[in-house]
């Protein structure tokens, strides 16, 4: 019965994270799209088709770095960790991943995009809240440092988007280890458990 999409995010522009952007605009009311500035300066074909669609359906566009105020609802929030201001993507749109809370119901949920490299320890030198749950980066691959941002945030469920290459296991464990008060976390991959709805409540 869903309908309406209030605020589409574009963490950055690798097409395997907005590919299916076109459709969604087919099908649903998007009311605003938001991206960081690198995506506007990408020469992707695919992430300029994107941005002329929603100009086509006259789609709001909002560009977002780290500390941007963003207008969600009145029982969600949301906050902008990164990209700084004037940060470039340099032949890495990963680094220039939108990196963003969403708090409700006094739970806090981090999206990660495919952030890696250098961009990761920056991120971390400024300081990340611990959450609730985070979505891994770069799709749970061995090659994303796992544990790196989970131990800063300490979240108690950690979501994968991914295929559960053979590095499955080793992946799975290192994110369950970083869970808060030496509990563990629960780890979720689409692999495993296909579409992945999670609820953020006050009792948990």
């Amino acid at each position: 019965g869903i309908e309406r999409i209030d605020l589409l995010v574009l963490s950055h522009a690798d097409a395997d994270h907005f590919n299916a952007v076109s459709e969604l605009l087919e099908r649903f009311t998007v009311c605003r799209l938001a991206v960081a500035p690198p995506f506007l300066q990408s020469d992707s074909p695919e992430a300029q088709a994107v941005l002329r669609e929603a100009n086509q359906r006259q789609i709001p566009l909002e560009v977002l770095t780290a500390g941007t105020p963003v207008a969600f609802s009145e029982t969600a929030t949301l906050q902008v960790l990164h990209p700084l201001a004037g940060d470039v993507a340099d032949g890495n749109d990963n680094a220039a991943s939108l990196v963003l809370t969403v708090e409700a119901a006094g739970r806090r949920l981090l999206l990660t995009g495919d952030l890696d490299g250098d961009a990761v320890d920056e991120l971390l030198a400024r300081g990340v809240p611990e959450c609730d749950a985070m979505v891994a980066p770069h799709h749970g691959s061995r090659t994303s440092l796992p544990p790196r941002l989970a131990e800063a945030v300490r979240p108690r469920v950690v979501l994968i988007s991914g295929t559960g290459d053979s590095g499955w296991e080793a992946v799975r464990e290192a994110y369950a280890a970083t869970g808060p008060d030496g509990m563990g976390a629960d780890v979720a991959c689409t692999c495993r458990q296909a579409a992945i709805r999670l609820r953020m409540e006050p009792h948990g």
